[in-house]
């Protein structure tokens, strides 16, 4: 008899243990699918790249990661707007303000925070300039004790830049096709014919920023708006012609003409969506009962598009499988890229303990109880901001 009720113990326990090891496995079967399709697009890659396939191959093993990230994206823009409409316009002002005044502050807050942390640490490291590393000339040891030491240093030298410099701020910009564009001013620098001085003075004021993003958050078309967004473009062009009556010697002066021009890209813009959402859901809170047919339609289109994202995001381990390969298909040196993605990792990792630091020590003082409590909680929002590198 005890032998049988032993046995039945361990029966019991072995279940439970499967149990376990099961509803681990279906809680967490998408990031499990997820880690696995980036290791099968690893090994696609490097298989592929090993046999040198040509640029057709290379489109089409790319084609399934890029169109997971366009019907992503076609969902982005209706749900966020329709979301922060119903909330605006469903919004009671005398029971919720104050907590809505509240949690608005705190989100700009921590988003503005959080972005001058991101955006000093990568000044700092600069991930995709600081090394460029030839297996030929140097050993995978030296380049793996440079990333660590410089990971080290770049690590202390964040730290204190946020402490001490936290007010700087650098703006990042990349090229991107134009459809129109309207000149906005010009000036001239002179120069000796054929030299190769550079322009100076050449790049985006800060007046030039802070006027593009209030271009963009009071937009003058509402369609537009989903289509393309304002930028101040630099335009540099040289040409032999005498400037004036600028002479040296008997020679013409090389003209260097710096042009700025107010042109909209083909990419929607988020300011301006959410300021129509803030004023539309506003407007429609005011009316009232009259306006309840539209705020219904905003309700329905946002339960609609978070079906739809849902059924896409099934597709991530497949979507990501294939972004993997296409990114390494198209690189030339992959030492060197991988050290920059190290590094690149780092300064995410970088951004998130800085912030993580900063917020433990927030909620401490408002709380008086200890914080760290919380991190059992924190796990998937972790994972969440490392994968979109967002402190």
């Amino acid at each position: 008899m005890e032998k049988q009720g032993s046995d039945i113990e361990e029966t019991l326990q072995d279940a439970k243990y499967k149990n376990k090891c099961v509803s681990f496995l279906i809680k967490n079967w998408f990031m499990l699918a997820t880690i696995v399709g980036v290791g099968v697009g690893f090994g696609i890659a490097f298989g592929v790249r090993s046999v040198q396939p040509d640029s057709v191959t290379i489109t089409w093993l790319t084609m399934p990661g890029d169109i997971y990230l366009r019907v992503l994206t076609l969902t982005i823009l209706p749900l966020i707007a329709s979301n922060i409409l119903v909330v605006i316009a469903t919004l009671e002002p005398k029971k919720n303000g104050k907590i809505s005044i509240i949690g608005m502050a705190l989100v700009i807050c921590s988003n503005f925070v959080g972005s001058l942390i991101g955006t000093a640490c990568a000044a700092i490291i600069r991930p995709g300039e600081s090394f460029s590393i030839y297996v030929a000339s140097s050993s995978v040891t030296q380049a793996l004790s440079k990333v660590l030491s410089f990971f080290l240093r770049s690590l202390a030298s964040a730290f204190i830049s946020i402490l001490i410099f936290g007010h700087r701020l650098c703006f990042c910009f990349e090229a991107t096709r134009t459809a129109q564009y309207r000149r906005i001013g010009s000036r001239i620098l002179t120069g000796d014919s054929g030299s190769n001085a550079p322009l100076v003075g050449s790049g985006l004021s800060p007046s030039d920023i802070f006027k593009d993003m209030f271009y963009n958050f009071f937009p003058d078309n509402i369609v537009g708006v989903t289509i393309y967004q304002y930028r101040t473009e630099i335009v540099n062009y040289t040409t032999n012609e005498k400037v004036g009556n600028s002479t040296r010697s008997g020679t013409n002066m090389i003209g260097r003409y710096i042009d700025k021009y107010l042109l909209f890209t083909y990419m929607f813009d988020f300011t301006g969506v959410l300021f129509c959402a803030l004023a539309f859901g506003a407007a429609a809170n005011a009316v009232g009962t009259v306006a309840k047919p539209f705020v219904n339609f905003f309700e329905a289109l946002a339960a609609t598009v978070t079906k739809l994202m849902s059924v896409f995001l099934l597709f991530t381990p497949i979507g990501v499988c294939f972004m993997v390969v296409g990114s390494l298909l198209d690189r030339q040196n992959i030492a060197s890229d991988f050290v920059q993605l190290g590094l690149f990792i780092a300064t995410v990792i970088t951004g998130l303990l800085i912030y993580f630091i900063i917020v433990i020590i927030v909620l401490w003082i408002a709380s008086r109880k200890n914080p760290l409590r919380l991190l059992k909680y924190s796990l998937e929002p972790f994972l969440i901001s490392f994968a979109t590198t967002s402190p």
